[in-house]
């Protein structure tokens, strides 16, 4: 403001550029949560910028956001730009097998896929006409220690041990004649299971 004169008056007006930043946010994708420290870019308006993604060991980039580089800019709600670097969790699997006491399978493996950190559990189910081993003969578990638990990236494999499936019949006759004298007893078992019979009083 003033009193114009005789002689011309010049009055400049002076800017400077608006400060402006660059949020950079690193999550995951399915639950948000952050994996790493937000990073903050600081800057004025038309400032450029470009910020990189970062490795973790159990996830994997989904993509690089469009807005991984370029320049900053303003709005009239915010002076700042948001880079999103989403991730997911990398895909594993748990392997199901069968094997004999050689440790050779008996059928293909089942796969059970996941993602690192899934909890799962793998429930057996003996092969038609095998039996599950559940113990050696000494009285020794032999079910896996890992049929349950937490999905890791090394795959994991639940190994079950089963056996050829046997039946023995023991049958109680009159001495050469087929006639029967008593229930005839059934004892299932698996191959090289040992077994007892014994004779009845009839």
């Amino acid at each position: 403001t003033g009193t114009m004169t005789e002689a011309p008056i010049t009055v400049t007006y002076v800017y400077e550029l608006k400060d402006a930043s660059v949020l950079v946010k690193y999550l995951d994708s399915e639950t948000g949560a952050e994996l790493a420290p937000n990073e903050l870019i600081e800057g004025k308006v038309f400032d450029s910028y470009e910020t990189t993604a970062k490795t973790f060991n159990e996830y994997n980039l989904t993509a690089t956001p469009s807005n991984a580089e370029g320049t900053m800019t303003v709005t009239e709600t915010s002076s700042e730009t948001l880079v999103k670097y989403e991730y997911v969790k990398k895909a594993t699997k748990v392997v199901e097998k069968y094997v004999d006491i050689n440790s050779n399978e008996v059928v293909s493996s089942i796969d059970h896929p996941g993602k690192i950190d899934d909890e799962y559990e793998i429930t057996p189910s003996a092969p038609e006409g095998y039996v599950l081993l559940t113990e050696d003969a000494e009285g020794n578990s032999l079910l896996p220690t890992n049929a349950e638990g937490i999905m890791t990236e090394e795959v994991i494999e639940v190994i079950y041990k089963v056996a050829k499936a046997a039946t023995v019949r023991a049958i109680y006759v009159e001495d050469g004649t087929d006639t029967k004298l008593a229930t005839d007893v059934v004892i299932d078992g698996y191959e090289g299971k040992a077994y007892t019979t014994s004779a009845k009083t009839v």
